[in-house]
């Protein structure tokens, strides 16, 4: 088993109960031990960088791991970024993301197809003649009564159990079990249920969306943000004085967050006294106003309004019923 490089040295009562577990439970952590060079902390924010996000295999599946990964929110927006040119960057999660890729008996490594058995791949041994089932989606609505009825998948499920029973236990045997179970449950699946097509879907659903408030200047402020936070980093996993680096990072994060708030109550601003103005003169053009304030959908309305000097919100329930009861009156109210 590969010894695992520690770059958070930092310990508290919760790491040791982890390592109790993983000891008695006889899981291994990835972070640090598979491809440490693409190790990195999990935790990045104004208060310091650090480990608090773990991925635990077992022992006997850490052959199956192939290549573990931490990437940063920033390196991840820098990367569609690049493929995407126009999309506008946001303010980046504090958690790194973990990326871990598998191996598993009878899976294409590289495009996770299944393996087949026509001779392009070579032959992974005489337990192989029953291939995985390619990857199938059903509408399942409740279990027939004559599930696993079909005399032939019955029998062989049997036989499958009786194996299972009588014989020595080895994880490279379960595996081939295995196989074998899910063939016969997914011939047995097709003979009862409506297959559903794997089709992608539309690219509609998939398109990003941007924030309307957001402009030039957070961009670049963005980049600047995220260039002092990969050179603090950098200083950090090479061991060299990053106190300097730490405060131009700290600085410009909360210059960021800052201009990120300010920017956006400009325009929650300017959206009012647009609205404003349209109720004066199209009150059909204001209610399409009023649709398109906000993308997407929202479960709960905010309990918030401005005070009378249209700058400070005020989230007080009482002041927004009365807020609501004084403003929608005047709107609904015939004129006289």
């Amino acid at each position: 088993m590969p010894d695992r490089t520690v770059i958070d040295f930092t310990p508290n009562k919760h790491g040791d109960s982890l390592i109790s577990f993983l000891t008695d439970t006889r899981y291994v952590v990835l972070n640090g031990r598979c491809n440490p060079e693409f190790d990195n902390f999990t935790s990045i924010s104004t208060k310091g960088v650090a480990v608090v996000d773990y991925m635990s295999v077992k022992q006997e599946s850490l052959s199956q791991i192939k290549q573990f990964k931490v990437l940063s929110m920033n390196n991840v927006l820098d990367e569609v970024h690049a493929l995407h040119p126009d999309i506008d960057l946001v303010k980046p999660s504090d958690h790194s993301i973990l990326l871990v890729t598998l191996s598993i008996l009878g899976v294409d490594e590289v495009s996770g197809n299944e393996k087949r058995d026509d001779g392009e791949n070579e032959d992974p041994g005489p337990d192989s003649n029953i291939g995985s089932p390619r990857q199938t989606r059903f509408r399942v609505k409740g279990v027939k009564s004559a599930f696993f009825e079909t005399p032939g998948n019955a029998r062989q499920l049997i036989e499958l159990i009786d194996q299972l029973i009588d014989a020595r236990h080895t994880q490279e045997k379960f595996d081939v079990w295995y196989r074998d179970f899910v063939s016969v449950f997914h011939s047995e699946m097709c003979i009862f249920y409506k297959e559903i097509s794997n089709a992608p879907r539309s690219k509609k659903n998939a398109r990003f969306t941007k924030k309307a408030w957001w402009n030039e200047k957070l961009t670049d402020m963005a980049k600047r943000t995220h260039d002092a936070e990969k050179t603090f980093l950098y200083l950090v996993k090479k061991g060299l004085n990053a106190k300097a680096a730490k405060q131009a990072f700290l600085s410009n994060q909360w210059l960021f967050d800052k201009e990120i708030k300010r920017t956006k109550r400009c325009w929650q601003r300017a959206q009012v006294l647009d609205l404003e103005s349209v109720n004066d003169t199209d009150p059909n053009a204001f209610w399409d106003f009023v649709k398109n304030l906000r993308r997407g959908k929202r479960k709960n309305i905010p309990n918030e309004v401005y005070e009378e000097d249209g700058v400070t919100v005020t989230n007080d329930l009482q002041e927004v019923l009365n807020r609501w009861e004084r403003d929608f009156g005047s709107l609904l109210a015939p004129p006289p």
